[in-house]
C-alpha cells in the first residue's frame, strides 16, 4: 500500500473504516453505480495526518480525494508519494 498506518495514532485501518463505514459516505457512491454514472465520486479529508482515513476513502471508492492536514509531518513520513493513486492529493 502507498498510504500505511502512522506511527503516532492509536487506531489500526480497521478501526478506521469501521468508523467512516457508514451510509452516509457510502450513499453517493451506491447512487453513481445505480445511475451507471460517469461522475468521480470525490472526498475531502479533513485531518488526514498520516492518510489512514485517506486510504479507507479510496478503497471504498472514492477515487478524487482531496486530503488536508494542518501539518504534512504524519503524511510526509508515512505515504509514498510516488505509488500515491493520481486522483489522491495533499494539502498542508
Amino acid at each position: 500500500n502507498s498510504i500505511t498506518a502512522s506511527r503516532d495514532t492509536n487506531i489500526s485501518p480497521k478501526e478506521v473504516y469501521d468508523s467512516i463505514q457508514s451510509s452516509y459516505i457510502l450513499y453517493p457512491i451506491e447512487q453513481l453505480r445505480k445511475q451507471n454514472s460517469t461522475r468521480v465520486p470525490r472526498a475531502f479529508d479533513v485531518g488526514a495526518g498520516a492518510g489512514v482515513s485517506t486510504q479507507t476513502l479510496y478503497l471504498m471508492g472514492y477515487t478524487d480525494i482531496e486530503a488536508v492536514d494542518w501539518s504534512s509531518k504524519a503524511w510526509d513520513e508515512n505515504v509514498d508519494e510516488e505509488r500515491l493513486p493520481k486522483g489522491v492529493k495533499f494539502h498542508p
